[in-house]
């Protein structure tokens, strides 16, 4: 007796998928009848886990998240967060399916955030998003100082203002 094995995929949730075999002979084509039937039902599956989390700095006291889903079945991203990047990652809040963004507004200045994303249904959670982190301003920028501008001509025709000025802070990303 040899036992054969034929897996079927691609199935869709909550459906009923009947099967039966036969044995072919290769001389004259000739077919068994059919074996007796089994019918199995497919039960939901857990979702795709969603991608390219981004995690950006807004404030000192926000911070916005972005991931890319790829699932059909969720029913809630969970989003997860931690100040370690080994965690723990504990559950700060869900979103409703569809959704590809989360703004966190717990966050506090001057800390580093560790975030994951997981798609959920009632079969259970998918995998976890890439593992993405941010840190949030110490405070808000400086405003600054002694603005002052030299204007020069450069062969006769151009014009150039030079513009100069004094930064109170060092916590800036740009001016």
């Amino acid at each position: 007796t040899t036992i054969y094995e034929y897996s079927d995929s691609g199935l869709d949730d909550y459906t009923n998928y009947s099967y039966r075999v036969r044995a072919e002979n290769q001389i004259g084509k000739t077919f068994s009848p059919f074996s007796s039937e089994v019918t199995i039902k497919t039960e939901k599956k857990v979702p795709d886990a969603p991608t390219n989390l981004e995690a950006t700095s807004i404030s000192t006291n926000q911070i916005n998240l972005t991931w890319s889903e790829w699932s059909s079945n969720e029913s809630v991203f969970a989003i997860l967060r931690a100040t370690s990047s080994a965690g723990p990652f504990t559950e700060i809040d869900t979103v409703g399916k569809n959704i590809e963004s989360y703004s966190d507004n717990t966050v506090l200045k001057d800390k580093t955030y560790y975030y994951l994303v997981a798609a959920r249904n009632s079969a259970g959670d998918s995998g976890y998003t890439n593992r993405a982190s941010t840190t949030t301003p110490d405070e808000k920028p400086g405003v600054p100082t002694g603005l002052a501008s030299t204007v020069s001509l450069s062969t006769g025709v151009e014009v150039e203002v030079t513009l100069t000025w004094n930064d109170k802070r060092d916590k800036e990303v740009g001016f």
